[in-house]
């Protein structure tokens, strides 16, 4: 005891120990926020519904377009066709930059389905877009939004609410799916889960800021990212 004691009279040792202390602190709090996965619920997912449904998948890694194999209909490199799903993928280079327009009609919003990495609604719960596709053996997939890295932000998932804790403005941007397949934005705090949920919303993406709206570019005052960061743009006729 007189050891310790005479350990804390040295000058300056208050001072190391808090700041040792303060530096575990924050590291197992950053730790908790983007490393340590959590799952909250797991998804029952019946894979013979959504085994001829397009999905757009969400994923809290990658961006890439996948096109599983799939030995019906009509199937190129590129493209899909059968009685209710029509998809074609084009390549496109412009200002040195490569991007994918993806045209996909369906006969019934009921082929659009969503799915959480491993099957699980949770945090920093992680797996590639061609993983998730081929494990729901969705036609063609695309990544979704960052739900995961967060606690906060209204998630709607195939018509059921996960998530009701929306985000404060000015980062409060979800795009929503209806059941008649129109897409919307809404800022999170001015509607709920619930009341989204009563109009017939099947999906919401917590994602933002909004590039693009309307064809229009859109003021943001956040900083999106500070490297190069591939985005989905979304667009419904």
């Amino acid at each position: 005891m007189k050891r310790l004691n005479d350990f804390f009279r040295k000058k300056y040792m208050w001072s190391i120990t808090f700041g040792l202390a303060l530096c575990i602190l924050s590291t197992l709090v950053l730790l908790d926020a983007f490393v340590f996965p959590k799952a909250y619920s797991v998804v029952d997912s019946n894979k013979e519904d959504i085994q001829q449904n397009v999905n757009i998948v969400n994923a809290d890694k990658t961006s890439d377009i996948d096109i599983v194999n799939i030995d019906k209909k009509e199937i190129t490199d590129n493209s899909y066709k059968d009685d209710n799903v029509d998809i074609s993928i084009e390549k496109v280079e412009k200002n040195g930059v490569v991007f994918y327009v993806a045209d996909v009609k369906l006969s019934d919003i009921s082929y659009l389905k969503t799915a959480f990495a491993k099957n699980t609604f949770g945090k920093n719960i992680t797996e590639t877009t061609s993983t998730i596709a081929k494990e729901n053996q969705a036609i063609f997939a695309v990544n979704g939004d960052y739900y995961g890295f967060r606690d906060t932000g209204i998630i709607i998932r195939n018509g059921i609410l996960y998530r009701d804790n929306p985000r404060k403005a000015p980062d409060n941007d979800s795009l929503i799916i209806d059941e008649e397949g129109n897409l919307k934005i809404v800022q999170e705090g001015e509607v709920t889960g619930e009341s989204l949920i009563e109009e017939g919303v099947l999906q919401s993406f917590s994602f933002g800021p909004v590039l693009v709206n309307d064809g229009e570019i859109q003021q943001i005052s956040t900083t999106v990212s500070k490297r190069e960061n591939p985005r989905t743009v979304t667009k419904s006729i």
